[in-house]
């Protein structure tokens, strides 16, 4: 805009006209310090943060691929699906391996309990409900001079919302889970596998693929493209780009290769199976 007295000069831009850099990674941020990342990593929920720390590429349409040829299967406790004639199970077994997390069953014994609701009050949080994502960020600028110990609960009750349950920046943690950030050992010995997978496989099962421009899933989706690596013969060596001494395979793939977008294959990232029928159920 103009002023009165004439056209007004700026400073010289950083980079000419048309030679702006296109944005090729995501934007990220950090208000944790050093100290709180380290115990976050070390966490019962830490692969969560050394996955986000990769330069990881989703590859959506493989994934799509997969669930696209779902098989009709009554189990809600597993997924099947059938590519060139090969069946592959996705469970709580195939997902506790990829992820490396506590995948035990809940202990419906334990006896356990924990004062929350002078925290949450203090975030200005329901107390009868747990956190959500956006109220957790709006806390980042303000949480730099808390307690070590806080800042650690609100890195964890993070990681809950985007690694374990994978739901959306307005949607709140059941609070049973919430508060286990709050009692170390208690959150260490949690299933937040168990955890995890349910969030994921609940949301699979729920979507149709056909009627729909875009789903939604939660839970630990990253899982499903190591699955699809890891368990097809040469799939991952063909267009995954893999990581050696990582550790759990979750950690051991950097994703999908990152191809220029002329290499990108327009439809799907593998080569077309045999069509296969959604009503089949397995012998």
């Amino acid at each position: 805009m103009a002023s009165s007295s004439g056209a007004r000069k700026y400073p010289k831009r950083l980079y000419d006209v048309d030679k702006t850099p296109i944005q090729s990674r995501s934007m990220n941020h950090s208000s944790a310090g050093d100290d709180v990342v380290s115990e976050l990593r070390e966490s019962a929920v830490g692969v969560i943060l050394k996955l986000k720390e990769l330069e990881y590429i989703w590859s959506a349409s493989c994934v799509h691929h997969f669930l696209a040829n779902q098989l009709a299967i009554d189990n809600i406790h597993e997924m099947w699906s059938l590519i060139d004639c090969m069946p592959l199970r996705f469970s709580l077994y195939e997902f506790g391996e990829i992820t490396g997390l506590n995948c035990d069953p809940l202990d419906k014994n334990e006896i356990w309990d924990v004062e929350h609701e002078s925290f949450w009050l203090e975030m200005n949080v329901p107390t009868l409900e747990g956190p959500t994502l956006k109220e957790l960020q709006a806390f980042f600028p303000i949480c730099r001079n808390w307690s070590r110990e806080k800042r650690v609960m609100i890195g964890l009750l993070c990681l809950l919302c985007v690694g374990i349950f994978g739901i959306s920046s307005n949607s709140r943690i059941p609070l049973h889970c919430a508060k286990r950030v709050m009692d170390p050992a208690a959150f260490q010995r949690y299933p937040w596998g168990r955890v995890g997978f349910t969030s994921l496989l609940e949301s699979i099962k729920v979507l149709t693929y056909d009627k729909k421009k875009s789903y939604t899933f939660h839970g630990c989706v990253h899982a499903l493209l190591i699955w699809v690596f890891e368990f097809v013969p040469g799939l991952g060596e063909k267009f995954g780009n893999r990581r050696e001494g990582a550790g759990v395979p979750l950690l051991s793939w950097r994703g999908s290769r990152p191809l220029m977008y002329h290499q990108r294959p327009k439809c799907k990232c593998i080569a077309t199976p045999k069509s296969i029928p959604l009503n089949v159920a397995p012998a």
